[in-house]
């Protein structure tokens, strides 16, 4: 199976499992295939890509640092983002880390936030997104004291979603590739806004978009695969 990605002529050649996604996937490994998120072009091009249908995350966490526009691309692209996360994930990396939409930790993972022991402040947004994953409690925790924490710690208070393996992470875009297209798509912004507006607005936010998929092909052949006990084949029409 092929991996969709932007591949630098000097990125090292220790990725893990690379060939294990279908070419509906986009990998990104960190820090070499981020610098496409630099490009205008490319993040216009990757958000009119029906075919992508899952944004996976991974890499050498440890050694990238990112300025406030590519994190912000990541967190905008409608697409939904799985961050797959190795050893230690500190400061911009973790600011990264945050703007995805499901968190999968390896089980040497560790994560710290330690703009406040070097005299800084985050500034990628990791004040706003980690008090919404965390809870304001262990954010200011976590931001305040700089503590390094583990990964049954970050499980604990919410960072992660699970502890796993590339397997894991492999099943887990496998079943998210399996859905519509569109209807992913609607969700993940009715989530997002659901954290911005209130329960009203929200509410109603996700009433129209379940009103705008009904005139999708792929919610007409979804629904007509699930009558009939068939694997739909969603087309983003």
């Amino acid at each position: 199976m092929l991996v969709k990605m932007f591949k630098d002529k000097n990125m090292p050649e220790q990725k893990p499992q690379k060939n294990i996604f279908a070419s509906n996937v986009m990998s990104l490994y960190l820090p070499n295939d981020f610098q496409s998120f630099r490009d205008s072009d490319f993040i216009e091009s990757l958000i009119n890509d029906f075919s992508i249908r899952v944004v996976v995350v991974h890499g050498d966490w440890h050694s990238c640092e990112f300025d406030h526009s590519i994190i912000k691309r990541l967190s905008e692209i409608p697409i939904p983002v799985v961050a797959f996360i190795e050893g230690y994930c500190r400061d911009e990396s973790l600011e990264l880390c945050l703007a995805a939409d499901i968190r999968i930790a390896s089980a040497d993972a560790s994560f710290q936030l330690g703009y406040v022991n070097q005299g800084r402040m985050p500034k990628n947004g990791a004040t706003q997104r980690l008090a919404r994953i965390v809870g304001r409690g262990q954010a200011m925790r976590l931001l305040l004291s700089g503590e390094c924490i583990d990964v049954s710690e970050s499980i604990r208070v919410g960072l992660v979603e699970s502890i796993g393996t590339w397997e894991d992470v492999s099943a887990l875009v496998e079943s998210i590739c399996k859905a519509a297209p569109i209807a992913a798509r609607y969700a993940k912004e009715s989530v997002n806004y659901s954290q911005e507006l209130s329960f009203v607005q929200s509410h109603r936010l996700e009433n129209d978009l379940s009103i705008l998929l009904q005139s999708t092909e792929d919610r007409e052949k979804g629904l007509r695969s699930y009558f009939n006990k068939e694997t739909p084949d969603f087309q983003s029409e």
